[in-house]
């Protein structure tokens, strides 16, 4: 039974291995075995014990598994999720999965989206044991149907965490040419920075970008070569203008906030003029931090 292995498996499958059908009922009665859809199950502990990527492999598996559609592989935002490409918005419980073109199926089958394209081999990888697009073709999905903000998150996070790398993009644009949404693709592409280390960095830059400020270094480390004692999320050295990024989760953290404190006023101390910007100053006050970071423009004496 496919359970052995950690995966899902069906009702058939169990029957088959010799639990008879009191026993399965008896089993998901009792939490140790759940139903991720119907006629399917997996041991419970596999999915407490997992992380939200784990239990997202197995929710993809099940579907798979249930649908038993030929040639259907994982793709877009639950492809993400397996490669651990990062995500504007990730996926809830939700599956998506591609099939190819010409097979007759609905677009949705409860909560598993169903798209139709073409798979050619190296377009498919595995991850797991599920079959899965590669990660430079679940980046160029992902670009096609995002809006652009979320589309750069994602392609920042994928050739940040080299999971893919700018010459493998390039060549899956120029392997889908013609395909919709291939235009916003490339550009989604184009502005891609892999220094964003996290969605929030990807996003602030965005924001200055389209605001017309002056192109950010982006992750630099500020110090000497043999001692840096922080990385500046964006930074303008013509200015001496630093901005760092607080997470959602940073100032939960007591310690977390007295170091970024202490930080702060070395940079200050150096000479630095230091802007924090927060999510939702980022995400819901864009004209509030654009003009913070205008004042500090001005406020600065122009350096070589």
């Amino acid at each position: 039974m496919s359970a052995v292995e950690g995966g899902p498996f069906t009702f058939r499958d169990a029957v088959e291995s010799g639990v008879s059908r009191a026993v399965v009922r008896r089993l998901v009665e009792s939490g140790e075995w759940t139903r991720l859809r119907r006629g399917i199950y997996v041991e419970s502990w596999r999915l407490d014990a997992g992380d939200a990527r784990r239990v997202h492999v197995l929710r993809v598996a099940a579907a798979l598994l249930a649908l038993n559609f030929p040639g259907a592989v994982c793709s877009h935002e639950s492809a993400a999720v397996l490669h651990g490409i990062a995500l504007l918005t990730p996926p809830q419980d939700g599956v998506t999965l591609t099939r190819p073109p010409g097979a007759p199926s609905r677009d949705r089958w409860g909560d598993v989206v169903i798209r139709r394209a073409a798979l050619p081999p190296g377009h498919v990888c595995e991850v797991d044991g599920v079959p899965v697009t590669s990660p430079a073709r679940t980046v160029v999905d992902l670009a096609r149907k995002l809006p652009f903000r979320a589309a750069v998150v994602s392609v920042d996070s994928a050739l940040g965490r080299r999971t893919t790398s700018e010459a493998h993009l390039a060549a899956m644009i120029e392997a889908c040419r013609g395909w919709r949404g291939i235009a916003a693709a490339t550009e989604a592409v184009a502005a891609a920075n892999p220094r964003a280390r996290s969605p929030l960095e990807t996003l602030g830059r965005l924001m200055c970008a389209e605001a017309g400020l002056p192109s950010p270094k982006v992750g630099v480390y500020i110090g000497d070569d043999r001692s840096p004692y922080t990385e500046a999320d964006l930074y303008w050295p013509e200015y001496g203008v630093i901005v760092l990024l607080d997470g959602v989760f940073k100032y939960n953290d007591p310690r977390t906030n007295r170091k970024e404190k202490l930080i702060q006023e070395r940079l200050e101390n150096d000479g630095f003029i230091v802007v924090r910007l927060t999510w939702e100053d980022i995400t819901h006050h864009q004209a509030r931090s654009l003009e913070r970071i205008r004042q500090a423009f001005r406020r600065s004496q122009p350096r070589p």
